[in-house]
């Protein structure tokens, strides 16, 4: 679903969607001097569009999304407050002390961590007890505990925002992107 969306995505701003205008360059292609190609890695992708169904004006609706559903995220489960903005997502993972550690908006754009993007922590994020059986369950129930153990070791003394995994962008944040 995710890559169905990115390509959507890419082919909504190609052509102008979202309210803008195309753009028509005048004269040879031998004059273009520079083609830029912005990349984000997937986790990028996840912490901000994971939240844009919820976002004010979106055209997009929230999952769970049928395979023809090209308008739905299959993101985060969350409430955005109309009068603040503030978001109040229900998506959690435990932590090592069985504490729940629930997604939560970051303002930190230089964050330090980062996932492990290794074959064996990759597949504990997505099934920590079965990392075996991701494709055919995927409970994204390990990030927390894959972090803990191999980039942002627990210090003791969380705050609810200190695990960086569990943290996603808004639409006040699109300066940023």
């Amino acid at each position: 679903m995710r890559k169905q969306m990115l390509v959507w995505l890419s082919l909504c701003l190609a052509t102008g969607g979202f309210g803008a205008s195309l753009a028509h360059a005048d004269g040879p292609l031998s004059k273009v001097k520079h083609i830029i190609i912005v990349m984000q890695e997937n986790h990028s992708f996840d912490n901000y569009f994971g939240v844009l169904p919820y976002a004010v004006g979106t055209p997009y609706e929230r999952g769970p999304c049928a395979p023809d559903q090209h308008a739905c995220v299959d993101g985060l489960s969350c409430e955005r407050d109309p009068a603040t903005g503030v978001y109040r997502c229900r998506n959690f993972n435990r932590d090592d002390d069985g504490s729940q550690v629930f997604a939560f908006h970051s303002t930190d754009y230089c964050v330090q961590t980062d996932l492990n993007h290794e074959w064996d922590g990759t597949h504990r994020e997505i099934n920590f007890a079965h990392p075996n059986a991701t494709r055919l369950l995927s409970r994204n129930n390990g990030f927390v505990l894959v972090n803990n153990a191999t980039n942002q070791p627990d210090q003791g003394g969380e705050s609810p925002t200190d695990d960086a995994t569990m943290s996603f962008y808004n639409e006040d944040d699109l300066g940023f992107y």
